[in-house]
């Protein structure tokens, strides 16, 4: 019975953890769109396939990343990547996502609208919280134990997220 009791009160104490975690993602959130929207962020722009040439078997293809970022002195890293948004296009299908960085330089936020055939009008939020996946909202369905696939997405998106911050480091290199 002992057992039980404890196994139940971590599950409440995590549960809470969790929920205290993605409060503070959404508020990041909500700051990061502020300082975009005031002009507060520097912002590196990169455009894949600019001259527009037609892509082998799928046609238009073209993707936009736009790269959010700080200087900042207090930080372990002096160029401080806030966010990322992209915007791809391929054929007649459009995707949008998002990236949101904390201030160790980990993806804490991610969103995803859009996609190919029947994932076209998906909506998808994965958090994070020290590279940790916490939870899922997939079509307004939340999942706080996600699935198997929804964890191996989610490492695909960790991959990409750690890429894309090398690269912005690189770019950013003195």
């Amino acid at each position: 019975m002992k057992r039980i009791f404890f196994v139940v009160l971590a599950f409440l104490l995590i549960s809470q953890i969790h929920a205290e975690t993605i409060e503070e993602i959404r508020e990041a959130y909500n700051k990061a769109n502020e300082m975009i929207n005031n002009q507060e962020l520097y912002v590196t722009e990169m455009k894949i396939n600019s001259s527009g040439i037609p892509f082998p078997g799928s046609g238009i293809y073209e993707k936009k990343v736009f790269l959010y970022w700080e200087c900042n002195p207090e930080l372990d890293d002096f160029y401080h990547l806030v966010k990322v948004h992209c915007r791809k296009t391929i054929s007649a299908f459009e995707e949008y996502s998002e990236m949101l960085f904390n201030d160790k330089g980990q993806l804490i936020f991610f969103y995803r609208k859009g996609g190919y055939g029947e994932n076209q009008d998906e909506e998808t939020r994965f958090y994070f919280s020290g590279w940790e996946l916490i939870r899922v909202i997939q079509n307004g369905e939340v999942f706080n134990s996600p699935d198997r696939s929804q964890t191996e997405t989610a490492q695909a998106i960790i991959e990409e997220a750690k890429d894309l911050y090398k690269a912005f480091k690189i770019i950013h290199s003195d």
